[in-house]
């Protein structure tokens, strides 16, 4: 965390660390539009939203201006060290792997600032993937839209660097252990936490299971929840990267799949649910890595993380969070089943 950030949260708290940053992200205007070569005229500065997250705060401005194309101004402050310039050098890199792509893109990054850890970009229509599927008639919409999803991510993968190699599960492996030892130790707080070491103790003897076994390194988003994709009728664009190591695309899937599952199968039959998503996911992405090597177990890996998002007291969750956690329990017994 930067120390301006960690002032914040020391002294006056999340309201002052939103402050600081939305007003961060208005002093850094001038110089990002002057990079990205706009013509000088009245634009005007809106905040769209302000996300506070263990430590993070992240705030995106539009940027409007009469007769000229809208824009978004994105500022993190907190972040782990290399995380900007490496999320900078993802969105470049989607940007010429999807360059040409029908109805496919990345909002075109126009100038970024290292020091001050903000991006300006042009502002692309639509709705958050998981606003258009809450919205949804119906599964089968809402499939349709995963699909949507997918294929975008499918285009991601296959366009870019390609490489084949063997599964190598240790660097999960230790991150399990990791957070095996915060379990028992109390410095990691969950509800259910046996039943989370239970479920950590399968989903690390999955991982054991497909080692060595063949596998497919690609680039992939890194952060690939319903919230990183908007749709626009039959267009979506990707936003907010996460990595820019060659990493299985079953690392997009999984999360994708996990976002998906853990709001919607909520209610109903958790297994065909997530039966059936995980078909229409899929075939829309039309990879040659279907074989579900590491989907399954990584499947187990993102809902273990998504696990410890969750307050371990139900009266610290809320309504949003006390679905999703009614999700993850349901989604966990079905991939684990």
């Amino acid at each position: 965390m930067d120390d301006s950030a960690t002032s914040a949260w020391q002294v006056g708290g999340v309201a002052d660390a939103v402050q600081e940053t939305e007003a961060a992200a208005r002093a850094a205007w001038p110089d990002l539009a002057r990079a990205a070569g706009l013509p000088e005229c009245d634009y005007r500065l809106d905040v769209l939203r302000t996300r506070v997250q263990r430590g993070e705060v992240r705030t995106l401005l539009t940027v409007e201006a009469e007769g000229r194309a809208p824009l978004v101004l994105k500022l993190a402050r907190g972040e782990a060290e290399g995380w900007f310039e490496s999320q900078v050098t993802a969105h470049r890199r989607a940007e010429e792997i999807l360059a040409g792509a029908d109805g496919l893109g990345v909002p075109r990054l126009l100038a970024s600032d290292a020091a001050r850890r903000a991006m300006l970009m042009t502002r692309v229509p639509g709705v958050q993937a998981h606003d258009a599927m809450v919205m949804a008639r119906d599964e089968t919409t809402r499939l349709d839209l995963l699909r949507a999803c997918a294929r975008w991510a499918g285009h991601l993968h296959r366009g870019g660097t390609v490489q084949f190699g063997r599964v190598r599960p240790d660097p999960l492996l230790r991150q399990l252990a990791a957070w095996r030892t915060g379990v028992e130790n109390g410095s990691l707080a969950l509800p259910q936490p046996v039943a989370f070491l239970e479920a950590l103790t399968e989903v690390g003897a999955r991982l054991e299971t497909a080692r060595g076994r063949k596998t497919t390194r690609v680039v992939v988003h890194g952060d690939l929840s319903l919230r990183n994709l908007l749709i626009d009728g039959a267009d979506v664009h990707g936003i907010d990267f996460g990595t820019v190591a060659l990493r299985s695309p079953s690392v997009d899937l999984a999360r994708l799949l996990v976002m998906y599952g853990t709001f919607f199968a909520a209610e109903g039959d958790a297994r065909a649910i997530l039966t059936n998503a995980r078909e229409a996911a899929l075939e829309a992405h039309a990879g040659r890595w279907r074989d579900g090597v590491e989907l399954d177990p990584l499947l187990g890996v993102e809902l273990l993380r998504l696990w410890q998002t969750i307050p371990k007291g139900r009266w610290s969750r809320g309504a949003m969070k006390t679905h999703r956690w009614r999700g993850i329990r349901r989604m966990m017994a079905a991939v684990l089943a």
